[in-house]
């Protein structure tokens, strides 16, 4: 099916000359101005426009600086590789207008169907188990999809890879469910990331809830006990693969609420994961 929609939709793209319907043009760019950093508790006018920037929730001509911009900012920090405290500094209000900013140009429509439509010549025509139960995970879309003999199940958001750390495209089996999971980070983020940041910061594994120890070798192992401050959050999906990725909860709801969601390190991070532990048991009970 998946193949069959593309071909149509390629035909309509060759048949359009490759053109296809462009979204309308959004409202004026919101520019935030220079000033103070901005934080929880302040009121500042510039806080209305920051609102505006951001799409945030709530009121949208309040000057406070509350909650639902904390979320907005947190989001729109973690999107671009920033600090997410939540505080406008100079580094955050540079990104918001635009001076770190980096366009890359969009790639041919009808290229990108037919790269989706070969790739949908490497899968069997039937997914999953003998009874065609499976799940879609969709990057682009940012959703999860539950399959029960072939029919669309169930539905949820997700949270996908960051660019450079890209959700990868593989095939596995679910094997089980892991209840109050513990996180080991993965070797990658502790060369990359948790090293530098302890060479600067001897305090920083503490402040995010995390253990470390050695083996005899020389090995460093960091890892996060479970709790409700587990990166992972309170339930984890595995199906093993050779990229180390599965889908889990997470303590960073407020992701959710953004229209592009590509902010984990290639894991996928499940809106509504309880109730999607309940759908994939049901099934295989």
């Amino acid at each position: 099916a998946g193949f069959k929609a593309l071909k149509k939709k390629l035909a309509e793209l060759r048949a359009n000359g490759g053109q296809i319907d462009k979204p309308k043009d959004k409202q004026d760019f919101v520019r935030v101005p220079d000033g103070k950093t901005l934080k929880e508790g302040m009121k500042d006018p510039r806080v209305v426009l920051l609102r505006k920037r951001l799409n945030a929730a709530g009121d949208k001509d309040s000057p406070l600086y509350d909650s639902d911009v904390i979320e907005a900012v947190k989001a729109f920090q973690t999107g671009a590789d920033l600090n997410a405290d939540g505080v406008v500094g100079p580094n955050t209000l540079a990104s918001l207008n635009g001076e770190h900013a980096v366009h890359r140009a969009s790639a041919d429509p009808i290229d990108t169907v037919i790269v989706n439509m070969d790739r949908w010549r490497w899968l069997p025509r039937k997914l999953g188990n003998d009874d065609n139960d499976y799940v879609v995970e969709n990057t682009p879309d940012y959703t999860l999809s539950l399959f029960r003999h072939g029919k669309l199940y169930w539905k949820t958001k997700i949270v996908v890879g960051k660019p450079g750390k890209a959700t990868p495209m593989t095939s596995a089996e679910m094997k089980y469910i892991t209840v109050n999971p513990t996180w080991n980070v993965p070797p990658s983020i502790i060369e990359n990331e948790y090293l530098p940041a302890l060479a600067e910061d001897p305090t920083v594994l503490d402040r995010y809830g995390l253990k470390i120890y050695q083996d005899p070798d020389g090995t460093v192992h960091i890892y996060q006990p479970p709790g409700a401050g587990n990166a992972l959050g309170r339930i984890r999906f595995n199906f093993p693969n050779k990229f180390l990725v599965y889908q889990h909860d997470t303590p960073d709801k407020y992701l959710f609420k953004r229209a592009k969601r590509a902010y984990s390190h290639g894991c996928m991070r499940v809106e509504n994961p309880l109730v999607y532990g309940e759908k994939l048991l049901s099934i295989a009970l």
